[in-house]
């Protein structure tokens, strides 16, 4: 860590992160479509490292959504491990 000040405290006073330049959040969050439901797995600051975390996690359905956008990608896992995004299923 670049600093030695505690996370919680600093954010407890709203003051900005102690870094220039480094996130406190990770702007994607991550979520596996279960049951119909959205299961968040996670956040994550690529969408290549949310890809990752989609398979670690296995086969099915996900939602990757901008905290910074609110735009959501939905993708879905095969069992052989590839990852598509579903076409037509984006949300601004």
């Amino acid at each position: 860590m670049c600093c030695d000040d505690d996370v919680e405290s600093r954010l407890a006073k709203h003051s900005r992160p102690c870094c220039e330049g480094v996130s406190v959040f990770a702007p994607l969050d991550i979520y596996a479509i279960q049951d119909e439901k959205p299961q968040w797995l996670g956040s994550s600051e690529t969408l290549e490292k949310a890809l990752q975390l989609m398979c670690e996690t296995g086969p099915g359905p996900y939602v990757v959504s901008s905290q910074e956008t609110g735009h959501k990608d939905f993708y879905v896992m095969s069992a052989d491990g590839l990852v598509s995004p579903l076409p037509g299923q984006t949300e601004p």
